[in-house]
């Protein structure tokens, strides 16, 4: 069920795709770790802004085998079912009908489309923010913005530097909105692409035209031995000690040497957990 439901995340952002909704109760509890392991820098930030007022631009982004569209699915999630006020939630796609957004007013227009009609997009979220605040992904997934094209590229800058910010500024909103900008890509190790930085260069002069607080994350790394044992005692609390020492004892040798994907890490937790 785990491999599906990951497959399920990766597939391309597409016309017709079963996945502008977050997943499914029992897929939910299906990932078990995979979607409910907590990494403490990125949740301590998404909680932290939630509990303020005004809108917010996220950025997260990290290599794809940390499996960033996981981490994703667990902040629509809390955002839109677990606070104390639940967000609505909305993902915007990149492609529309075979159309992929190549300006800020294509994607624009496929927020319209995600609002669910027709007319002004700024009086389309007046409405749906006139009774809880509002959470919206652009992309169905995390978005690797090396395979986009020229153009492609200008839209998102227009997206995050001008659109956003008149949008934000020039509606009448009774909730707050937030929006997550959600990246993987193939890198190295502990460095940040050069494109991933010029789009952050992108989300810092949103904020600087004033309706928006914008906050990078930072980049998905691999879950500390702390942040697991965390999740032990959360969603396992009667392992037994002897469980928790062998854990322990395989992710070190999982996490001394070679690179290895959030994935596998999630399936030899729940491998030693199954029947804690």
């Amino acid at each position: 069920m785990a491999a599906e439901l990951v497959d399920w995340l990766a597939q391309p952002d597409e016309p017709g795709a079963e996945s502008s909704r977050p997943l499914s109760p029992a897929n939910y509890q299906a990932l078990g770790a995979a979607l409910r392991l907590d990494r403490y820098p990125h949740w301590i930030r998404v909680l932290e802004e939630n509990q303020r007022p005004g809108h917010v631009l996220f950025l997260l982004h990290g290599p794809r085998h940390q499996n960033v569209g996981l981490f994703v699915e667990r902040i629509q999630r809390f955002l839109s079912r677990e606070v104390e006020t639940p967000h609505r939630a909305y993902r915007v796609r990149f492609s529309w009908e075979g159309a992929t957004a190549r300006c800020g007013a294509d994607w624009l227009r496929h927020l319209r489309l995600a609002l669910g009609g027709s007319g002004q997009v700024s009086h389309m979220l007046e409405e749906v923010a006139r009774e809880q605040a509002v959470f919206i992904i652009l992309g169905l997934r995390p978005l690797d913005p090396h395979q986009f094209d020229e153009d492609q590229l200008t839209g998102l800058r227009e997206l995050l530097e001008h659109e956003l910010p008149s949008l934000l500024g020039g509606a009448r909103l009774a909730h707050d909105v937030q929006i997550l900008l959600a990246l993987d890509y193939e890198s190295e190790p502990d460095t940040i692409p050069p494109l991933i930085r010029q789009i952050d260069a992108w989300g810092r002069r949103a904020e600087r035209a004033g309706e928006l607080r914008y906050r990078p994350l930072r980049p998905v790394k691999m879950p500390t031995w702390e942040e697991v044992h965390d999740y032990i005692a959360e969603h396992h609390a009667h392992a037994a000690d002897e469980t928790i020492n062998a854990l322990k004892a395989e992710y070190r040798r999982l996490t001394s040497g070679r690179q290895f994907s959030y994935q596998e890490l999630a399936d030899m937790i729940d491998r030693y957990l199954q029947d804690a």
